[in-house]
C-alpha cells in the first residue's frame, strides 16, 4: 500500500476518531458481556494505537508520542489478557501469542524488567490452522526468555529447528535468539538485520500491511532494546528502524499512566463471566 505525505496527514487528522470508536466498541461490549467482542475490539484498538504513534512520529514528529501511543497499546494488551487469565470466556481463534502488537510495544516501551507480567500474562495456545508456527515459535521463545525460564525457551529454540527441518523459513529468528542466549552482538546485528531485509520484501508483496507499518517495523525496535537490556550493544541502520527511536526510551512514568492498570477484583471471581456470552455481537 503505498501512501504520500498527503495521505499521512489525512489520517493522521482522522485517527483520533477511530481510536474513539474502537474504545467505543470495547465499552458497548463490556455492557452487552460479550467476550468475542471484548476481545476483537482490543484487537482493533491496539492495533490503531500503534499506528496512531507510527503517525503521530511521520506526520508531527513526534517521538514521545510514538513511544505514548505504543505504551497505551501495550496496557490495553494487558488487560485483555488479564481477563482472559480471570476467567473471560476465550476464543484462542481471536486471542493467541501471535497477536503480539501490544507485546512487542510493551517491550519497546516498558523493557525488559517492567513487560514480564504483560508476558506471563498471555495465552500460549497454538491455532494450527492460523497461526505462523515460525512467528509463534518466536514469540514463545521471548516471553520465556522474558520470564527467565531457561528449559522453556530452550524448548522454544528447538521447537524453531525442528520445524526449519520441516522446510519453514527459521533461520532469521534462530539466529536472533541464540543471539540473545549467547549475548553475541555480532549474530544479533546480522539476525536482525535480516529480519528488517525480509520485512521490506513482506511489505512490497502484501497490499495489506497495516497503516503506517509499512515506514516503522515495531517489532524490530522492541528487539532492539531488548537486546540492549541484556547488555547486547546494539545498533542497526535501517528506514525500518529509525535511529532516533533507538536513542532514548521515555522512561515510563513519563507516560499519561505509567503503572499497568487494575482491573476489578470481581473479575477473578468465575461468576463474574458466567453470564457473558461468545456470540460476536457489536
Amino acid at each position: 500500500m503505498k501512501i504520500g505525505l498527503d495521505e499521512l496527514v489525512r489520517y493522521r487528522n482522522e485517527w483520533p476518531e477511530l481510536l474513539e470508536e474502537s474504545w467505543a466498541r470495547v465499552k458497548r461490549a463490556y455492557i452487552n458481556k460479550n467476550s468475542n467482542a471484548c476481545q476483537l475490539g482490543y484487537f482493533t484498538f491496539i492495533k490503531r494505537l500503534r499506528s496512531l504513534g507510527i503517525l503521530q512520529y511521520l506526520v508531527d514528529g513526534d517521538q514521545h508520542g510514538f513511544f505514548e501511543s505504543c505504551h497505551q497499546a501495550s496496557l490495553a494488551f494487558y488487560r485483555c489478557n488479564l481477563q482472559i487469565t480471570y476467567g473471560m470466556p476465550h476464543d484462542p481463534n481471536l486471542y493467541s501469542a501471535t497477536n503480539s502488537r501490544g507485546f512487542f510495544d510493551s517491550l519497546l516501551t516498558r523493557g525488559y524488567e517492567d513487560s514480564k507480567p504483560i508476558a506471563a500474562s498471555m495465552s500460549y495456545e497454538l491455532r494450527p490452522q492460523v497461526d505462523d508456527p515460525v512467528h509463534f515459535g518466536f514469540v514463545m521463545f521471548i516471553i520465556t526468555f522474558l520470564l527467565d525460564a531457561p528449559v522453556a525457551y530452550e524448548r522454544s529454540l528447538l521447537a524453531l529447528k525442528e520445524i526449519e527441518k520441516e522446510g519453514f523459513d527459521s533461520g532469521i529468528e534462530i539466529a536472533i535468539c541464540e543471539a540473545l542466549c549467547n549475548s553475541d552482538t555480532k549474530q544479533f546485528s546480522d539476525g536482525l538485520t535480516k529480519y528488517l531485509e525480509r520485512r521490506v520484501i513482506q511489505i512490497e508483496e502484501n497490499d495489506n500491511v497495516k497503516l503506517g507499518e509499512q515506514f516503522i517495523f515495531v517489532e524490530a525496535l522492541s528487539l532492539i532494546r531488548l537486546a540492549r537490556d541484556v547488555n547486547i550493544p546494539v545498533t542497526i541502520e535501517h528506514t525500518l528502524a529509525p535511529l532516533d527511536l533507538q536513542k532514548d526510551y521515555p522512561p515510563v512514568d513519563s507516560f499519561a499512566q505509567g503503572e499497568l492498570p487494575q482491573l476489578d477484583p470481581r473479575m477473578k471471581d468465575s461468576s463474574f463471566w458466567a453470564d457473558w456470552s461468545t456470540v460476536e455481537s457489536w
